[in-house]
């Protein structure tokens, strides 16, 4: 066919990919979370429903602060506040304590 001029068609089956937003890491809400926080006990499931964690996020969170290492850990602790896990297996509970 002469004459035919091919032109590229921005065409995408399921329509444009839409992405995400990403959340930002919960360290950083954790820290400030923890300084206007009176002194006393905070159960892990209280800091999971004001963040809107999932199960995964919370399990990688507490990796985070049973690793004494870790910066989010250290940065408690020079606020004076440790985590400690009382009990054992689906029984545990879990705590951020702020002396």
């Amino acid at each position: 066919m002469p004459g035919i001029q091919e032109v590229p068609w921005a065409f995408e089956l399921d329509g444009p990919s839409v992405t995400k937003v990403r959340r930002g890491s919960s360290h950083d809400a954790l820290i400030t979370y923890m300084t206007t926080r009176p002194a006393g006990e905070t159960m892990m499931l209280v800091i999971k429903d004001e963040f809107g964690l999932k199960d995964s996020a919370l399990k990688k969170l507490k990796a985070a602060l049973g690793n004494t290492e870790h910066p989010l850990t250290t940065a408690l602790r020079d606020m004076g506040v440790h985590y400690l896990v009382r009990g054992k297996g689906r029984g545990a509970k879990a705590y951020l304590i702020k002396g």
